[in-house]
C-alpha cells in the first residue's frame, strides 16, 4: 500500500500532505519510509509537490529538513 500512495503522492502537482505514522509500525516499514524520505531530500522541486510524514525513530534532522522542503515549496 504505502508503494501505491508514494506513487500517487509523486503525481501530485497542488497538494498538501503531512502524514503522521503510529509508533507501532515495524521496523521493516521505517526502513522503507526511510528511503522515501532520502528519495523526496534528493528530488527536484520541480518533479513533484514535496509531502512530509513522521515516525517514532525518524531522524530529527532528515524530519527537519522533509518539513522545511515541504514549507518551501508551500510558498511558491
Amino acid at each position: 500500500m504505502l508503494k501505491h500512495f508514494y506513487e500517487f503522492l509523486k503525481k501530485n502537482k497542488c497538494m498538501v500532505v503531512t502524514l503522521i505514522f503510529r509508533a507501532t509500525i515495524s521496523e521493516e516499514y521505517k526502513i522503507r519510509l526511510d528511503k522515501i524520505t532520502d528519495k523526496l531530500l534528493e528530488s527536484n522541486p520541480n518533479e513533484y509537490f514535496p509531502f512530509a510524514f513522521t515516525y517514532l525513530g525518524q531522524s530529527y534532522q532528515k524530519k527537519k529538513l522533509l518539513f522545511d522542503k515541504l514549507k518551501k515549496n508551500m510558498h511558491h
